[in-house]
């Protein structure tokens, strides 16, 4: 569903968007978020809460 939210942001030349992804155990999913940034581009992306969540954020 992500993706295709994005994909339709990108279509009506929205400029960015914000998204997160956590594993179970709270660690950023940085696979993940990294398909997303790809599949977003151009578009700007911001990493939102889920930054606060992570259980090591560095």
């Amino acid at each position: 569903m992500i993706k295709r939210d994005l994909l339709l942001c990108k279509e009506l030349g929205f400029p960015g968007a914000v998204l997160g992804l956590l594993n179970q155990d709270g660690s950023i999913s940085v696979g993940r978020t990294a398909q997303l940034v790809e599949l977003a581009y151009p578009m700007e992306i911001t990493f939102h809460r889920a930054f606060d969540r992570a259980k090591d954020p560095w």
